[in-house]
């Protein structure tokens, strides 16, 4: 038996003690359940044998048992997580939240999609960074794989989700990047839950934008509940694209939008006009902060570096409003940058501006 096939049957095994059902048949599979055992605590794996040669005592409160050279012990602290194949999903309230993880390392990122997205244009991103750091894309309540029950989504709702899948994953304080909607989510994030982030990154996010705004919002959020949605939706992404994007790219996106239920796009549109404050929450957060620009007219970044002076903002070149697809290797550049250099700095300043508060 060769070595892959027996750590796939070792941990078949241990898919099996922790109440999964699922085969690994391909080594994408067998990397799919090593991310589990070691990210998700949801069970752990200890040599059979000491390096004297002695097996491991029996003694111990929690159940061991003897499966094919290794002593298999159930974690007794588990999260909620949900038995779909493929796509391990945390359980919050009867609502199923999906997500991926991979890497090791800190601090931990947490990647965020924008409206009608997934957690899949986040894939370039994963890729890199989980090379040097633990890495969590999730898909928000309504998206990807998610639950999209019937109800109102607000920014707290969403940022709420996010709060409870780290608490529920044992990430402490991790830099949170949003694209688009995850940004405004991040940046909620901090402004309410400002212990449990190190920083935010917002990418194109639409921020402190003029209040004729909220006119064209309201009129797209009628259409989105009409026969008309999906041709709604596409017509609105549609603009959001620069010369130079890839076509077979754009084509993509605008196929994976239209796959979010209607009553999700609406409800969150609704909200970001009528109940959400982004100046406050600009205003209210406490962690370093970088806006990476893509050069469109969805912020007014003058008067946001006015209500936070460390606001850190970089641009991309030759992309439209999604760039972590269209450019990945500037966006990844310019989150490296961040984390080497921005995060210190921010904390130092704030503490700073608390001594002299004092």
């Amino acid at each position: 038996m060769s070595h892959l096939a027996f750590d796939a049957k070792l941990h078949t095994i241990a898919a099996a003690l922790a109440g999964a059902s699922s085969s690994i048949d391909r080594p994408e599979d067998l990397a799919r359940w090593d991310r589990r055992c070691g990210r998700c605590c949801r069970f752990r794996l200890w040599p059979a044998q000491t390096r004297s040669g002695r097996r491991r005592s029996h003694r111990g409160d929690t159940p061991r048992l003897w499966r094919a050279g290794l002593w298999v012990r159930a974690n007794a602290k588990r999260p909620a997580v949900a038995q779909t194949v493929g796509v391990p999903k945390l359980i919050r309230d009867g609502i199923a939240l999906a997500y991926e993880e991979a890497g090791r390392g800190a601090p931990a990122l947490v990647f965020v999609h924008g409206l009608a997205c997934h957690r899949g244009f986040w894939a370039e991103q994963v890729k890199h960074f989980s090379r040097h750091y633990r890495v969590l894309a999730v898909d928000l309540r309504g998206h990807g794989d998610s639950d999209a029950p019937e109800q109102r989504y607000t920014m707290q709702l969403l940022a709420d989700d996010v709060a409870w899948m780290c608490s529920q994953l044992g990430i402490e304080r991790p830099v949170v990047v949003g694209h688009s909607l995850g940004g405004l989510v991040g940046l909620e994030l901090a402004a309410g839950h400002g212990q449990q982030v190190r920083a935010v990154t917002l990418v194109d996010s639409i921020l402190l934008v003029p209040c004729v705004r909220a006119g064209f919002v309201r009129e797209l959020v009628a259409a989105l509940r009409s026969a008309d949605a999906s041709r709604a939706l596409r017509e609105y992404y549609s603009t959001f694209f620069g010369p130079h994007d890839d076509p077979a790219r754009m084509a993509w996106i605008l196929d994976e939008i239209i796959r979010t239920p209607a009553h999700v796009t609406s409800s969150i549109l609704e909200d970001s006009v009528q109940s959400w404050d982004d100046a406050d929450a600009l205003a209210r957060c406490e962690v370093p902060l970088l806006y990476l620009d893509a050069s469109t007219p969805n912020a007014d970044l003058a008067r946001a570096t006015k209500l936070q002076p460390q606001l850190a903002v970089g641009r991309t070149i030759g992309s439209g409003h999604f760039s972590p697809c269209e450019v990945p290797e500037q966006i990844n550049a310019m989150l490296e940058r961040f984390l080497a250099v921005g995060l210190e700095q921010k904390i130092d300043d704030h503490s700073a501006e608390r001594r002299r508060c004092r």
